[in-house]
């Protein structure tokens, strides 16, 4: 124990809260959870994302070859304004 409290004697105040920081960030689980649900709510933001202008270009492709609008809601999810934007 001595040998800890001389070790942390030699660290700036700045050192010590990145330490503490970065066990809390590896040991405390609800932290964790945090990270995780953070991550989770990028890649489904970025997949929507990725969703909708996949959808935008087939509705082109489909206009393209006069597929009535109303199908075409259908198979893409897109509402007719949009559809009618494009």
């Amino acid at each position: 124990m001595a040998m800890a409290v001389k070790t942390m004697t030699g660290f700036t105040r700045k050192e010590l809260d990145y330490i503490r920081e970065s066990y809390r960030i590896k040991c405390d689980p609800d932290y964790q959870d945090e990270a995780v649900t953070a991550r989770r709510k990028a890649l489904r933001s970025g997949r929507r994302e990725g969703r909708n202008e996949a959808n935008i270009e087939n509705a082109g492709k489909m206009k393209a070859d006069n597929m009535p609008v109303s199908q075409i809601g259908k198979y893409t999810g897109l509402s007719e304004d949009i559809i009618a934007e494009i």
